[in-house]
């Protein structure tokens, strides 16, 4: 059982709070239990898929070929590997439409205009897809309407 003594500093706290921020009891323990479904949701981003290039990614880039877009929007897709078990650098492969480009230098060949969709596969994915000789990686394109 609480005494009234007991009870008086508490009384006197909330007194104090109410006096000194301008607010009263009610007014806290309203603000303390309303509802969590009041606030407004907040907008979450669209994820970034940092293995793929939209239409819409493309398209707000000023590059005019398919190589320039992928150095401006994902330059990582075309950094040299380390050498291979036969000391030579390892270059990312190009595909166009599922056809073999070659190096990642024919995709200057493809105009942004053009471009549907870029994806890049790391080597493990690119070796399993393709066959050996893919440890860098491969570099997707995907065009048309």
């Amino acid at each position: 059982m609480t005494t009234r003594s007991a009870r008086t500093p508490r009384i006197l706290l909330a007194l104090s709070c109410s006096l000194l921020f301008g607010t009263g009891l009610a007014a806290q323990e309203a603000a303390a239990t309303a509802p969590a479904a009041q606030e407004a949701p907040a907008k979450k981003k669209a994820r970034v898929d940092r293995n793929k290039l939209t239409r819409e990614e493309i398209s707000s880039a000023a590059q005019t070929d398919a190589y320039s877009v992928v150095q401006a929007l994902r330059p990582n897709w075309l950094r040299v590997r380390g050498a291979s078990s036969m000391s030579r650098p390892v270059y990312v492969r190009a595909y166009q439409d599922g056809i073999p480009m070659g190096g990642a230098e024919s995709l200057r060949r493809i105009p942004r205009d053009a471009l549907r969709e870029i994806q890049f596969l790391d080597g493990t994915a690119a070796t399993q897809r393709f066959g050996t000789d893919h440890s860098a990686g491969a570099i997707l394109v995907r065009t048309g309407g």
